[in-house]
């Protein structure tokens, strides 16, 4: 009785959090079954544009997700969605208030576009230059002093 949608665009709403409904099937049947996601078809995801302050860990568990918009928010921390999204392709992170990228970033194997621009950044993680598909790497406007080497 899962949903079989694979685009959800949210962009340019009120969201302060993303809704649990996206994520956690137990929000919607009664009887949750562990292991499942609310929406585990989901491909493409875009909550760009609203007030989203933290991403949920439970977003992990949108396994089929390639591509990830999350862009002109106030997210801070990346750390629990990065590390269990092994599929993703796109990440677009592009004005938020994100502080550092975790290392666990290297897990994502599939990433070929990461965009940072306009965050708080100072440094970028080594383990993002073993990312073996990366082929585009935005990070404009943040506070680098250093390039990692591993590129």
């Amino acid at each position: 009785a899962g949903m079989r949608i694979q685009t959800l665009t949210l962009r340019g709403n009120n969201f302060l959090s993303i809704p649990a409904v996206i994520y956690d099937i137990g929000s919607w049947m009664k009887t949750p079954s562990k292991g499942t996601s609310g929406i585990p078809s989901l491909v493409h995801f875009d909550i760009s544009r609203n007030g989203i302050i933290s991403l949920p860990s439970g977003m992990g568990r949108l396994k089929m997700l390639q591509t990830l918009n999350f862009s002109h928010n106030k997210v801070r921390n990346i750390t629990y969605v990065i590390e269990a999204l092994e599929m993703l392709r796109e990440l677009n992170a592009v004005d938020n208030n994100i502080l550092s990228i975790p290392t666990e970033i290297s897990r994502c194997t599939s990433l070929e576009e990461i965009q940072l621009d306009h965050n708080e950044l100072t440094f970028l993680p080594e383990s993002m230059g073993n990312l073996p598909r990366l082929k585009a790497l935005g990070v404009a406007h943040n506070h680098i002093t250093s390039f990692p080497l591993s590129f």
